[in-house]
């Protein structure tokens, strides 16, 4: 199952934006406090749960200089998955979207391609309002 998140353009430099998004302790500002609970991160972990949902775990498995972070599953997870974060831009403004690829069955993709899909938009739709 693959899911594209939106694209959101932020009004910081493509450096910034890549430095923020490379530590996963700054992903806590993006999680929407009413849909995300026990979060637990480090540089390069983080562990939380989607209310309604499952729990979460993922690592950096990689880091491409200012344009791509790559994150996988790791420990207990519902799936196998990896998620892509692409970074764009210049030193005024960034372009960032997440390609999400998991390893699902046809009845699990039903129940949770939606509900995926609205947390990534929800956490790409974040970026822009945080004071860059």
């Amino acid at each position: 199952m693959k899911i594209t998140s939106k694209t959101a353009e932020v009004q910081a430099s493509q450096q910034k934006v890549y430095d923020f998004l490379a530590d996963f302790n700054n992903f806590k500002h993006l999680f929407p406090e009413d849909r995300v609970e026990q979060v637990v991160c480090t540089n390069d972990t983080c562990s939380f749960r989607i209310k309604g949902l499952a729990e979460i775990n993922m690592k950096i498995t990689d880091r491409s200089p200012s344009a791509l972070i790559q994150i996988a599953s790791y420990e207990k997870n519902p799936f196998p998955f990896t998620l892509m974060v692409h970074i764009n831009g210049t030193e005024a403004t960034s372009e960032v979207h997440m390609v999400f690829d998991g390893e699902v069955n046809a009845m699990m993709k039903m129940m949770i391609e939606r509900p995926l899909t609205n947390f990534f938009n929800m956490l790409i739709e974040h970026l822009p309002k945080l004071d860059w």
